[in-house]
């Protein structure tokens, strides 16, 4: 119990009130606890099936039970971890409308450890470039078709030992495209993980905001333009300053125009910082209900 619900019950209660999420298929070990679970919290969209026994056979059980729900069936297929109890809605938005475009979306995080490769005896192999790479976070989103396509064509050993479902559709010729992600999205998974949820989850239970299909695409649309519009004054930026320095060169005020530089540096430095903390407060904040 976190916060007074079962952990899973919190993104549970979150994709219940999305206005566009028409049907949530658990998939659970202990089924008739979790059908419990899901009554008392009164959830209209959920259904509860039997797990299988990897992460692989489960989402496939997951998608198939979809086919059972009566029609029609979904467009667009989420994929999500119990254990991540908190999805900031812009998030949502961003798989689903990128998965509808390209057939498959996920979310992602920076690498913040090095990733190094032991031999089988326990020596250093490889150690990869961590800005190369990127952590694969929750949730997904794919193409209803693409994801149930990709399943049947699984093999038995991918099935028991895979986990990353973005992997599964590139090998159909789908490459997801790659939304970053939030400092929200943790995995609860250690003692520590639960002091942390303790901490936040109450700050965010109290708040909600349901988006439409139409107001979704509206949500990426103007991420994007905006964007786009910081980049290019950005760059607008970086260009007067390089014209300045040019000609501070010409003048022979050369101490002074290091000076101008580096305060000038030092402001853009600032002010992107600031742009970006504006942002992240933008994207993520959400509304009290009335």
């Amino acid at each position: 119990m976190v916060c007074g619900k079962p952990l899973i019950l919190h993104s549970l209660l979150i994709f219940e009130k999305v206005f566009w999420i028409r049907r949530i298929v658990v998939v659970a070990d202990d089924v008739q606890r979790m059908r419990s679970v899901i009554t008392k919290a009164a959830l209209t969209k959920v259904f509860v099936i039997q797990g299988g026994a990897s992460r692989h056979r489960s989402i496939r059980s997951g998608v198939e039970a979809l086919t059972t729900l009566g029609s029609p069936l979904p467009n667009i297929v989420l994929v999500h971890d119990a254990v991540r109890p908190i999805i900031p809605y812009t998030i949502l938005a961003k798989v689903a409308v990128n998965a509808e475009i390209h057939g498959a979306s996920g979310v992602v995080r920076p690498l913040v450890s090095t990733v190094v490769r032991p031999d089988s005896k326990g020596f250093l192999s490889e150690s990869l470039i961590r800005s190369q790479y990127a952590n694969s976070e929750m949730p997904q989103a794919f193409s209803f078709s693409v994801l149930r396509d990709a399943y049947m064509r699984c093999s038995e050993d991918e099935l028991d030992h895979g986990t990353e479902c973005l992997a599964l559709v590139l090998r159909e010729g789908i490459r997801a495209k790659l939304v970053p992600g939030s400092p929200l999205l943790w995995k609860v998974t250690e003692e520590k993980d639960l002091v942390l949820a303790r901490s936040i989850l109450p700050k965010h239970s109290r708040s909600i905001i349901v988006l439409c299909r139409s107001v979704t695409k509206s949500v990426c649309a103007e991420e994007e333009k905006k964007e786009e519009s910081e980049k290019k004054g950005e760059e607008e930026r970086e260009k007067k300053g390089e014209e300045e320095e040019e000609r501070e060169k010409k003048g022979g005020g050369r101490e002074e125009g290091e000076g101008r530089r580096e305060r000038e540096e030092f402001e853009r430095k600032e002010r992107r910082e600031r742009e970006r903390g504006e942002k992240e407060e933008r994207w993520t904040h959400t509304h009290t209900p009335k």
